[in-house]
């Protein structure tokens, strides 16, 4: 409260706001800051190589026939090149589930019958 009287005062006689008050001055900073953070942020994510994906379908499960997995790599590119959105499909196995002293053990959690 006593700052805010401090400036009214010297405005009112005509000497004008105080500089470099502690508060203004870290504001400032802080903005400055921020700015700067900005924009080496944006400036890295510009200089990051894209990635191109390859191979669009990864089968390796074995579910696919090849005929399927080229006609399907086929529209994944056909979709990259029309829109530029790249999208790729990874088809895995899951281990089976094994049976443990009276429980199921798979996929990190445990199934008891």
């Amino acid at each position: 409260m006593a700052v805010g009287v401090e400036l009214l005062e010297r405005e009112r006689i005509g000497a004008g706001p105080v500089v470099g008050s502690g508060r203004g001055v870290r504001l400032l900073l802080a903005a400055a800051l921020g700015v700067l953070v900005i924009l080496f942020t944006a400036a890295y994510a510009l200089a990051a190589p894209a990635v191109t994906i390859l191979a669009p379908v990864n089968d390796h499960a074995g579910v696919l026939t090849p005929e399927e997995r080229d006609d399907l790599a086929r529209k994944l590119l056909a979709h990259r090149e029309r829109t530029g959105v790249q999208i790729a499909v990874l088809l895995v196995s899951l281990p089976r589930l094994q049976r443990s002293s009276g429980s199921y053990v798979g996929m990190g959690r445990r199934i008891t019958r």
